[in-house]
């Protein structure tokens, strides 16, 4: 906890001045996606930081009604430089609601997204978001064209800080 507090104490320091510098940036019409999808991304690690230093500490995440689809949009723009070479085909209900916190909520399908589209990495490839009500769930299933997770790491890709990636490359977080 004390670790986790002093790190998103170190990083939320620069990251209030990038916020800062972003929200007041003009900039043209035609641009103000790119700000909007920055400050989108700063606010999402802001978020980040401060479940971070709730780790060490009692108490439970801020869960609400949160729509899967507007979590879904959230996290296609901020997954969007991954998913360029790729098409993504959504079907998503604005109907769907589920009790959880929204900005773990969109984390968790950006991770989904990101790892969907590296795993096409060899070209262009189909991604597919859906999701349908099952009496008081949500079933929500992303799947992708590519090879596959191979067999040796389907066991373990639930566990705490399992990645695929090289050594510097990815920590297993977003999960």
């Amino acid at each position: 906890g004390t670790l986790a507090a002093g790190f998103g104490h170190e990083l939320n320091n620069p990251l209030t001045y990038v916020l800062g510098s972003i929200e007041s940036l003009v900039v043209p019409p035609d641009q103000q996606g790119l700000v909007d999808a920055a400050l989108e991304g700063c606010l999402q690690m802001r978020d980040i930081i401060g479940a971070l230093q709730d780790l060490g500490m009692a108490g439970t995440s801020g869960s609400s009604a949160v729509s899967l689809a507007e979590a879904v949009e959230a996290a296609r723009r901020l997954a969007s430089h991954n998913l360029a070479d790729h098409r993504l085909h959504v079907d998503v209900s604005d109907a769907l609601h589920v009790a959880f916190d929204h900005t773990r909520l969109v984390q968790v399908v950006q991770s989904l997204l990101s790892n969907a589209a590296e795993a096409l990495s060899g070209g262009v490839g189909n991604i597919w978001i859906e999701a349908q009500g099952l009496g008081e769930r949500v079933q929500l299933v992303v799947r992708d064209d590519g090879p596959g997770i191979p067999l040796d790491r389907r066991e373990h890709i639930f566990d705490p800080f399992f990645t695929s990636h090289r050594v510097g490359e990815g920590l297993g977080l977003g999960l």
